[in-house]
């Protein structure tokens, strides 16, 4: 694996350029700057060296240059255009294709429900966050055996059956 030397540098907003062809649309802009006003500015907007182009972090920006920001501290990395391209989707999808343990979660949101603190500030809605909370483990799920189902019909050849 090559490894990319990231420089972290400031620079003023208006160098900044958010990338025209983003497919990524309507960020949750509120949500960032709230998350950002509780947490900090921790997970910072990825450039280009040579282009000032944004290639991971859009809504962090708009987030930040509605809050009237003059300086960002940035990840500036040197990659050529066309890998800048394909990072931007692939930072934006891989995330999706992780799967949450909600048990855990579960746990989480009870421990920060009992200390009183804003769990909207975790991205989730309301709706999701009962769902989450009325998750059953699927541990706790009944194993059924195939032998303990009854069917109406088996098929000759292969066995299988249905009902």
């Amino acid at each position: 694996m090559k490894m990319v030397e990231p420089k972290i540098v400031t620079l003023p907003v208006e160098q900044i350029k958010p990338w025209d062809n983003n497919p990524r649309k309507d960020h949750a802009v509120k949500e960032i700057q709230a998350s950002m006003e509780s947490f900090g500015y921790l997970n910072p907007i990825v450039v280009q060296s040579s282009t000032k182009r944004i290639i991971a972090g859009h809504g962090r920006f708009k987030a930040l240059q509605e809050t009237g920001v003059k300086e960002v501290p940035v990840i500036s990395v040197d990659i050529t255009d066309d890998k800048a391209d394909m990072y931007t989707l692939a930072d934006n999808k891989i995330a999706e294709l992780s799967n949450w343990d909600f048990t855990k979660m579960a746990d989480l949101l009870l421990e920060f429900d009992a200390k009183n603190f804003d769990v909207t500030l975790l991205g989730f809605t309301e709706n999701e966050i009962e769902k989450i909370m009325n998750v059953t483990p699927p541990e706790e799920f009944a194993e059924v055996k195939p032998e303990e189902v009854s069917t109406e019909h088996k098929c000759p050849k292969c066995g299988y059956q249905w009902s």
